[in-house]
């Protein structure tokens, strides 16, 4: 059997082993040592085979968030497979020099944020500043993995093949965790039964569904349903190229949004909700758009009336707002910390890794009232308080040009003959780019520079940098 014959069986062993450590994440590292073995021997082939499958790893690894501390740092699935895939990257890239970097709408933001990273790196440690020297380097060196994980998605992804390839795994893989969510956890918690919780989720069961991915469960899923709508409410392209990929959209998008809905998180919802705006703003086939949204009406309608035990109005209503005062207090209160301390450092910051020492490291021991108080709770104001305005600014940038690049790039697609109708558009840069938008939104009430849902922001916009630079031709 050939390597490339091989690879979907090992990709396979890969994901089953890693569901198995998923759901017994607390197990002993002896006990998991052969499953650990299979899961790093599998994406070690799978980074080595590099393009398509090696995006597909990007994309679909963050899914995974359990971690194991090794000295002086903590590593998750999402680290091993961007440094796999770089290690084999930069190998060929140095022999045989298949790679060549390109140019991308987010190249000056990105520069931004690393001079910036690395700036306030360098002033903290020359001022004796209240952040560690350790922890800014640890935090810009995770940045700079970052960084990296973009450009190797917007050069591996020019590609046609590898760009659809990685958009399957990742529309497939997400229509996996909701279905998991849905049916073993957010079913059985309506219900009140027991319902397959991961051990590390076991003291937060409860009505809110959080998917095996924690509290970023949510945001995987609006960032999956605007890809997923996008690309299956695309017309027919010539040859009908991706067909494929548009019918597996067009099967992910009701799992998904069930997948969203039981994550019983407003700020998803909320960024789902401006994802599908882009969308009807930017689509030239804004009416299969309005019906795909119009049948996920009616799919609400009928889950209300078909199982009100499971998803009735007061139930649904119970799952969003259970904790709304107080998440809304935590959330005033540690956005108004760290823009207190932002303020007083506003040039260049107090340093990256400033933001997980918001409470405890740089304002004392917290009080009762602020036990539950995590950092900020804002991507952009954390960037303002560890990088200052270069930090940002270049968040900022970077978001809004490469998911504008792709927009437009989605919306003006290929030129059809005189007469025969709208320009065909590109499914797969719209989606992407509104993909990037969604996560963008989703900063406004949380993390972006962390593992898991930083190392999809990054992959994703490399998918859409590259899908936004392709020729104006017929694609999905």
């Amino acid at each position: 059997m050939t390597a490339a014959r091989a690879m979907p069986y090992l990709a396979a062993g890969a994901a089953g082993a890693g569901v198995g450590l998923a759901l017994s994440a607390q197990a002993p590292v002896l006990r998991a040592a052969p499953a650990l073995a299979v899961v790093l021997g599998g994406a070690t082939a799978v980074a080595n085979a590099g393009g398509g499958w090696a995006l597909a790893l990007l994309v679909v690894a963050p899914f995974f968030p359990i971690s194991f501390g090794l000295p002086g740092a903590v590593v998750g699935p999402p680290d091993v497979a961007v440094a796999l895939v770089l290690v084999f990257w930069a190998a060929r890239w140095i022999t045989a020099g298949r790679d060549r970097m390109t140019a991308t709408a987010g190249d000056w933001p990105v520069v931004v944020l690393m001079l910036a990273a690395v700036a306030a790196t360098v002033a903290g440690a020359l001022s004796a500043s209240e952040v560690p020297p350790g922890a800014s380097l640890k935090k810009t060196a995770q940045l700079a993995l970052f960084v990296a994980t973009y450009y190797f998605a917007a050069t591996a992804a020019r590609d046609r093949k590898a760009l659809r390839f990685a958009v399957a795994a990742f529309l497939g893989f997400s229509a996996i965790e909701a279905a998991y969510a849905v049916l073993f956890q957010f079913v059985p918690g309506q219900l009140g039964l027991p319902g397959l919780w991961a051990p590390y989720l076991a003291n937060r069961a409860s009505a809110r569904a959080m998917g095996t991915v924690d509290a970023s469960f949510g945001h995987y899923m609006a960032a999956a349903l605007v890809v997923a709508i996008a690309v299956a409410s695309q017309g027919r392209a010539d040859r009908c190229a991706g067909c494929a990929l548009r019918a597996l959209a067009a099967m992910t998008v009701p799992v998904v949004f069930a997948g969203l809905v039981a994550s019983g998180t407003r700020g998803s919802l909320v960024a789902a909700a401006a994802g599908v705006a882009l969308l009807v703003a930017f689509s030239p086939h804004r009416r299969t758009v309005a019906a795909y949204l119009g049948g996920l009406v009616a799919l609400a309608g009928i889950a209300v009336l078909a199982a009100p035990a499971v998803a009735s109005p007061a139930k649904l209503e119970f799952l969003f707002t259970s904790h709304g005062a107080s998440n809304l207090a935590v959330r005033l209160l540690s956005w108004k910390i760290g823009w207190d301390l932002a303020i007083a450092h506003p040039w260049l910051g107090m340093g990256p890794g400033a933001n997980a020492l918001t409470i405890e490291g740089l304002i004392g021991v917290p009080a009762e009232a602020l036990r539950y108080v995590e950092g900020t709770m804002n991507a952009y104001l954390q960037a303002f308080l560890e990088m200052g305005v270069g930090g940002i600014a270049g968040l900022a940038a970077f978001i809004a040009l490469v998911s504008g690049a792709a927009l437009s790039r989605g919306a003006r697609g290929r030129r059809p003959p005189a007469g025969s109708g709208p320009p065909a558009g590109s499914g797969t840069a719209l989606g992407l780019g509104a993909a990037v938008f969604v996560l963008g939104v989703t900063g406004l009430t949380g993390p972006l520079f962390i593992g898991g849902i930083g190392h999809l922001l990054f992959a994703l916009a490399g998918l859409a940098a590259a899908a936004a630079a392709r020729p104006q031709e017929a694609e999905a």
